[in-house]
């Protein structure tokens, strides 16, 4: 196994790297699957309280072919100041059984599929 460090600014609080330099480095590489989460889902969009780690994370999207979004059922009408992503960049979405039928709705009409365990 080989671990890569993107370098750029440490965050002990989520034990991440972020910032240009890390997204820099983000863009350098291509990754077949990029599983991620957030801390809300609001009006289609993943949201964060942070922009440096919004930004990070689209990097991440950007280079993956398979968008994997990670959700429990706490985060879907959750509210933060910085839009990540919109929900129809991903190809799946795992998260409790329970989805709210707008978040269905919506997945159906961008061919998100929903995955409840």
């Amino acid at each position: 196994m080989t671990l890569h460090n993107v370098g750029g600014e440490y965050y002990p609080w989520s034990d991440s790297f972020y910032g240009a330099n890390t997204t820099d480095a983000i863009n350098g590489f291509e990754a077949d699957y990029c599983l991620m989460s957030d801390s809300a889902i609001s009006s289609g969009y993943l949201c964060n309280p942070h922009t440096y780690v919004a930004s990070t994370k689209r990097a991440m999207l950007d280079i993956a072919k398979t968008k994997i979004l990670l959700a429990d059922l706490s985060k879907f009408d959750k509210r933060a100041p910085v839009r990540t992503a919109h929900i129809g960049l991903f190809d799946y979405i795992i998260t409790e059984k329970g989805t709210p039928e707008h978040i269905t709705d919506l997945c159906r009409e961008h061919e998100v599929e929903i995955i409840e365990v």
